[in-house]
């Protein structure tokens, strides 16, 4: 509305400071009208096309933590080897364990690892589709931004909790907030969709 406006305020100053230069007054009656409606379009066009490679931009930088998280999780598959490679070395589980992941009890060790490395494929996947969703429908902006980034920085610190001293409490506490951030990307990613 605003930029509509803007548009046709200076579409008009402009059409009034050409119509007094020109000489020729017989296409005086429909000359301001064709002025006035090309000016109009060429800047509702730039003005459009403005907002939309800036919202490009913004959208740009959605994928920052989405890349992030998926590298991370691509690393953290290089922490599961290492556990069961040492778990398998130490004589802590046996080769058929590592085969059916059953008849054994894995140590704590390798066990931590592994359970985090499939939570990273659980609440994650709501993530990747509602930044890809954010994406498509070019909703960007920086509320996302910075919730996608603070979904990110959740994840990090929920797998360092689960990977090292592993308390519950600290745990969950990092789950729940990682999990509001999703819902709450989720609902204003609703509210931003037009009805249609």
């Amino acid at each position: 509305m605003f930029l509509a406006g803007e548009c046709r305020h200076r579409v008009r100053a402009s059409c009034d400071r050409e119509l007094k230069s020109k000489t020729d007054r017989s296409l005086e009656p429909i000359l301001p009208i064709v002025i006035y409606q090309i000016k109009l379009a060429k800047c509702a066009f730039f003005a459009k096309l403005k907002k939309n490679s800036t919202g490009r931009v913004r959208s740009m930088q959605l994928i920052y933590p989405m890349g992030l998280l998926a590298i991370f999780t691509l690393l953290y598959a290089g922490l599961v080897l290492a556990t069961r490679i040492k778990a398998y070395r130490q004589g802590d589980v046996k080769a058929r364990y590592l085969r059916e992941f059953t008849d054994d009890t894995p140590p704590s060790y390798m066990q931590k690892p592994t359970r985090h490395w499939s939570n990273l494929f659980e609440l994650p996947v709501l993530f990747y589709a509602v930044c890809l969703t954010i994406l498509v429908l070019n909703l960007s902006d920086t509320v996302f931004i910075y919730l996608a980034w603070s979904f990110f920085v959740m994840r990090l610190i929920h797998a360092l909790i689960h990977t090292t001293y592993n308390h519950v409490l600290h745990r969950l506490g990092a789950f729940i907030i990682g999990h509001l951030i999703i819902l709450a990307m989720w609902v204003r990613l609703l509210m931003m969709v037009p009805a249609s």
